[in-house]
């Protein structure tokens, strides 16, 4: 059987189309493969949301270029925002490379590894939305579910949409209906996937708000629903409802600020202030008092200065973020920030990235030492690589657990109590395998 090995670079979306490609080649009899060496075929699914993947990508890309000067009959393929952003670019700079597919082309990713075998392919088109594929997952309890593709916001840093397209819901029905043969294949726990979940359903005009599909969802054997990413100007009193009263939503909520600062997020075109981020917060906990609430954030936007970064320190301190992701702005080729005045150096946001990075780092730790005294859902995930006897697994708040146990319980929800908090997590103990309380 002919082997495939793929790498994935960024987000849950990236890793989604990772297994669709998979998915679909195991089901015409490609093999998976856990080293490049030993491949037939070749494939980098990348990232463009920043510089440094990319060029962590193409410097991966050069690294299997010279295995194809030792097995010339091997085939390699560059997939993702990076294939979508420079399509024939990377032809040209690349000549021994074979095929470029882009993010609207993963459903053909057969095709264009036939065509490729006689001549170079460039796949870039971005037709509709990509209906339900096979997906081959390396867990199979768990499953992403994409629900909206691409982005309408056009924020002023953000390539998404450039390298996504606009958005595209799927139909309620297709949804539910991959949601079914999930659950019937044993699947725990189903992450529902979009660049903006909270706008599925605008551009169908069937009436279906992200909230309604939640409850749809609500009404079918599912143990644990996640879903990200949300945008806070999206972000509605009816989805903070839904959130509360469906047992299987996990309290957990990704809610990106991008920054604490008023001047630069409209600089960012996020169409939201910092009071109204704020009274978003204030909703949403006192509806869910439990929630997670984790964020993305970057440092050194052009026009921020020490006034606006002192602001998002003020900010994070007020807000008390459980984790956040957090970033030094990256120009992006292409978007409207590339091309604004006042610029930050890298030195310079890189000492502001620093600080940021320890403030938030002690409010991680501060609010999981405080949750010491609840008892915790555990979706048992894997056996902790550095802990021999050791379980890691996933809270209903995405926090991240760790406790002795046996291997036959991965796969399944267990309660464990903390015993000791850190900024990852926590260590604690099993106190019921059957998962009751």
């Amino acid at each position: 059987m002919p082997k495939v090995w793929i790498e994935t670079f960024g987000c849950q979306m990236n890793e989604w189309d990772s297994q669709a490609m998979l998915g679909t080649l195991v089901s015409l009899g490609w093999e998976p493969s856990s080293s490049p060496d030993e491949a037939d075929l070749l494939i980098l699914n990348t990232c463009s949301v920043r510089r440094k993947p990319e060029e962590k990508a193409l410097s991966e890309l050069g690294y299997l270029l010279k295995l194809k000067e030792i097995k010339p009959h091997i085939l390699i393929g560059v997939a993702g925002c990076m294939a979508q952003r420079m399509g024939g670019e990377l032809l040209k700079r690349f000549p021994a490379l074979d095929f470029v597919i882009g993010t609207g082309q993963v459903q053909n990713i057969a095709s264009v590894i036939d065509e490729a075998r006689y001549r170079k392919v460039v796949a870039t088109e971005i037709d509709g939305c990509v209906s339900t594929l096979p997906t081959f997952r390396s867990k199979p309890f768990k499953a992403y579910l994409p629900i909206i593709f691409g982005c309408n916001n056009f924020c002023s840093y953000c390539i998404v949409p450039f390298v996504r397209g606009r958005e595209r819901s799927r139909p309620l029905k297709e949804i539910l209906d991959e949601a079914k043969k999930l659950v019937e294949e044993g699947v725990i726990e189903i992450t529902l996937l979009g660049q903006n979940v909270n706008a599925y359903g605008k551009d169908l005009n069937e009436g279906y708000t992200f909230s309604d599909l939640l409850y749809a969802l609500g009404e079918l054997p599912i143990k644990r629903i996640k879903f990200t990413t949300s945008h806070p100007k999206d972000f509605s009193p009816q989805l903070i409802e839904a959130i509360a009263s469906i047992p299987q939503v996990c309290h957990w909520i990704h809610l990106p600020i991008q920054s604490g600062d008023d001047k630069i997020l409209k600089l960012m075109n996020r169409g939201y202030t910092i009071a109204q981020y704020k009274q978003l917060v204030e909703r949403i906990r006192e509806r869910i008092p439990d929630v997670s609430l984790t964020t993305d954030v970057m440092v050194g936007f052009p026009g921020e200065g020490e006034e606006e970064f002192s602001n998002t320190l003020k900010t994070f301190e007020e807000i008390q973020f459980d984790q956040a992701y957090m970033f030094a702005y990256s120009p992006r080729p292409g978007t409207a920030a590339e091309r604004l005045p006042g610029q930050v150096e890298q030195a310079e946001k890189l000492r502001r990235l620093k600080e940021l990075v320890s403030l938030q780092n002690e409010i991680s730790r501060r609010k999981n030492l405080a949750q010491l005294d609840r008892t915790l859902e555990v979706l048992v995930e894997d056996e902790d690589p550095k802990g021999k006897g050791y379980l890691v697994g996933k809270s209903r708040e995405n926090k991240t657990v760790i406790f002795p146990g046996k291997k036959e319980l991965i796969g399944k929800l267990v309660w464990v109590k903390p015993k000791e908090a850190f900024l990852w997590g926590f260590k604690g103990e099993i106190v019921d395998e059957e998962g009751k309380g």
